[in-house]
């Protein structure tokens, strides 16, 4: 029996003269079309690359949802239960920057300095163009007393915003960027007591570009302060002492006004707790000059404020 090649079915068949002549009863089989076909084709190639990249992201997907989770139990207070879940997400996407940077911040808020910078590093390993990561790093370098090497991030991201726009450009505008940058590695400088002259050129270089803001007040006394320029010290720490109790005044009737307009009043509450420690570590700061200057029980003022804020006075309050 001869056989021949279907060229539209793809398929040997036997010849027509070895076909039997009994006729089919439910007639011939139509021809697959080579639309049909091509269709065919086009959805399996579909499917051969859709379905791995859709199975490679439900562990993303995953790791999304308990970082959400986590943030939860975080914006909760509920900070080991935050740190516990995020685990979790880090377990299911092990090369997410965010997730170190937000675990090491908690842990960091946690007093776990150590297991703090090992996801400091991570996140700076895993996605090393980003400032915030540098910049999260810096704080828990400060709490270990490493303030030379947070000098040095410091140094990097403001590299960084010099020759690019970075995320704080879209934030806070190109003047307030560099300000807050220049004002950062001056406060490292400051509370390592390393260079105290070049922290002082950094800050000025801050309120050039956005003026006396009590922060960079604060950080300026503070250098004068190690500088044992006390009564420079003094003025400068007065002024943020009373700019920055006037701007937490304003934000609590803020927060109070803008209740009724906010879905969720934890994130309120949390901006809240942050302007009460910016407040608490200005009035450390001048603690510690009053105390220098033999003023003792304005000091004890001070001292006494910053527990009423929350906060307990120590070398780590900053």
């Amino acid at each position: 029996m001869s056989n021949y090649f279907d060229e539209h079915d793809g398929v040997a068949t036997a010849s027509p003269a070895d076909q039997p002549a009994t006729a089919d009863p439910a007639g011939p089989t139509p021809p697959r079309s080579n639309a049909a076909v091509r269709r065919l084709v086009i959805l399996g190639m579909i499917a051969v690359v859709a379905v791995p990249v859709a199975v490679s992201e439900i562990p993303r997907e995953i790791a999304k949802w308990y970082a959400a989770a986590a943030m939860e139990k975080y914006l909760d207070g509920d900070l080991p239960a935050a740190v516990q879940v995020m685990d979790q997400a880090i377990t299911w996407d092990d090369a997410n920057a965010d997730h170190y940077r937000l675990r090491g911040q908690w842990r960091r808020e946690a007093k776990d300095y150590e297991a703090a910078l090992a996801d400091g590093n991570r996140a700076v390993e895993l996605a090393s163009q980003d400032a915030q990561n540098y910049i999260e790093r810096t704080q828990t370098l400060q709490h270990l007393g490493r303030h030379r090497e947070a000098i040095d991030d410091w140094t990097k991201v403001i590299g960084m915003s010099e020759s690019q726009s970075t995320q704080f450009s879209k934030i806070l505008g190109a003047g307030s960027e560099i300000a807050h940058l220049y004002n950062g590695r001056a406060y490292a400088r400051s509370l390592g007591n390393i260079e105290p002259d070049l922290g002082l050129k950094d800050v000025q270089r801050a309120i050039d570009h956005f003026g006396e803001h009590p922060a960079y007040l604060d950080t300026r006394g503070h250098l004068y302060y190690q500088l044992g320029k006390l009564q420079q010290a003094r003025a400068d720490l007065d002024a943020a002492v009373d700019g920055y109790e006037a701007i937490n005044a304003r934000w609590s009737k803020e927060v109070e006004s803008r209740k009724n307009q906010v879905v969720d009043l934890r994130k309120l509450d949390l901006e809240l707790r942050e302007r009460r420690l910016n407040l608490a570590v200005i009035r450390y700061h001048r603690a510690l000059i009053l105390q220098k200057l033999g003023l003792q029980t304005e000091a004890d003022a001070d001292l006494k404020r910053v527990r009423e804020l929350g906060y307990e006075p120590s070398e780590h309050l900053f």
